[in-house]
């Protein structure tokens, strides 16, 4: 762990293949009292995927979408090297902690192993999945809809029961 004297924790966050308002990102980060935060983007990320290299990191914060190549012809998606793959299993075993946020499920799609790792895969293209066919995610810009909580967790404490949002759709 990367606690300091201060009992204060330190976070990395990985960014890059989805664009983002950076500066209500990072100041969600920067109002978490006792948290600091480095900020890294693919490729360089990359290099950090290992025991030795999050070493100073408690967590990992991906809100990336590696592993994609927008061509006018449609996407192409590269697989991760193989030193990352092999780094990311040895930061699960060793129990680093990570946190995915919204189109960071989007990423490595050539990685099936990857949606596993993570609980959850965005198709871009049809695909089997678990040994069954699936159709392609999909998704909408700038839907309006309501959003409800249906359950008392801490996570939600303060949160409207109901309340209106225009995001992005999966």
């Amino acid at each position: 762990m990367a606690e300091d004297a201060a009992g204060d924790s330190e976070i990395l966050l990985i960014t890059k293949g989805h664009p983002f308002e950076r500066e209500p990102f990072f100041q969600l980060f920067d109002a978490l009292p006792g948290v600091g935060w480095t900020h890294v983007e693919h490729p360089a990320a990359e290099a950090l995927f290992s025991p030795a290299g999050a070493e100073p990191f408690d967590a990992f914060v991906l809100y990336d979408m590696p592993g994609i190549r927008f061509a006018p012809g449609g996407p192409d998606f590269p697989a991760p090297s193989a030193e990352l793959r092999a780094g990311f299993g040895a930061l699960l075993e060793a129990g680093q902690g990570f946190v995915f946020l919204h189109h960071a499920l989007a990423g490595w799609p050539a990685w099936p192993e990857y949606g596993e790792l993570i609980g959850g895969r965005f198709l871009y293209l049809p695909a089997e999945v678990r040994g069954e066919a699936r159709l392609d995610s999909g998704y909408r810009h700038g839907v309006t809809h309501e959003v409800r909580c249906l359950l008392e967790h801490p996570v939600t404490v303060g949160v409207p029961d109901s309340f209106q949002i225009t995001d992005e759709l999966y």
